[in-house]
């Protein structure tokens, strides 16, 4: 079925489907699709590269990062000198943990709500400068706010857009990431 060249099902959305003529990545995703347990629908096609769709989280999570959607060469390159390497790297990057953190909880933050006598904070998390900010001033700042963050890392991370650590937290790539390795403890495999 792999050397098959034609017109195939290309993508199917909410019923409806698209036609073509297929690449051979194309006839990889029909034929890993058609392949798969019968009766399931569980898919993440957009947050992962097309020839990986028919593998397993678990497999998903020991690929390199290029193998998340949208991670391209520089992207690649960026969070490579990071120290970051497969998908599970990045679900379990500290600083990435932290921001996330940092940004969740900024929602249930209340100007003038913290009790005198509170000893809560988060000083081995930020630089010294940024310990009595407010969750909502830290998520605002550079992502080299957070401690081990150096501002060389920092520039890094504002080079592929993750300026702040808002925006550190909630970057889509390294919340697919989280989620695929989540849910890989999960899954059932045979």
């Amino acid at each position: 079925m792999d050397a098959f060249v034609g017109v195939l099902p290309m993508r199917v959305r909410d019923g409806g489907s698209t036609s073509g003529t297929c690449s051979s990545s194309g006839r990889m995703r029909w034929v890993i699709a058609s392949a798969g347990k019968d009766g399931y629908k569980l898919n993440i096609s957009e947050a992962i590269m097309v020839d990986l769709e028919g593998e397993s989280l678990t497999s998903i999570s020991g690929r390199p990062i290029a193998s998340i959607q949208g991670v391209g060469d520089k992207t690649e390159k960026v969070l490579g000198a990071l120290g970051l390497k497969t998908v599970s790297d990045m679900a379990d990057y500290k600083f990435y943990k932290i921001a996330r953190a940092i940004a969740v909880l900024e929602s249930v933050e209340r100007d003038g709500k913290r009790p005198d006598n509170s000893t809560m904070n988060i000083d081995n998390a930020v630089d010294k400068e940024f310990e009595s900010k407010s969750l909502g001033d830290i998520c605002d700042a550079p992502a080299s706010a957070l401690q081990g963050i150096s501002e060389e890392k920092g520039e890094l991370l504002a080079s592929i857009g993750v300026n702040t650590v808002r925006k550190l937290g909630e970057w889509k790539y390294f919340q697919w990431a989280e989620s695929i390795v989540d849910l890989s403890k999960f899954e059932e495999t045979k």
